[in-house]
């Protein structure tokens, strides 16, 4: 249980943090869905590759870029994922 609401909390903290970078709001936000947020664009596996080159790990599957916070990542790394995607997004 406490695993479970750590994660919650991980993924609240990370789809604020992208709403502040990008504006976007994430598929799959709420409590009842599992650890991902997706979102949603034309061109998420090329966001996928250019994430990777910054040292942030997510996965694309068709239209949707899939973010997971993972129980090591801080706040902190949270925010820099948030960050660094949104810059690419402005690009």
């Amino acid at each position: 249980e406490r695993l479970r609401a750590y994660n919650l909390r991980q993924k609240r903290a990370l789809v604020e943090a992208l709403f502040a970078a990008t504006g976007i709001t994430a598929e799959g936000a709420s409590d009842d869905y599992g650890a991902f947020i997706s979102i949603v664009h034309p061109k998420a596996e090329q966001l996928a590759a250019a994430l990777a080159v910054k040292k942030v790990t997510v996965d694309a599957r068709g239209d949707r870029l899939r973010l997971c916070p993972d129980i090591l990542n801080s706040d902190q790394d949270l925010g820099t994922a948030a960050d660094r995607l949104g810059a690419l997004l402005e690009d």
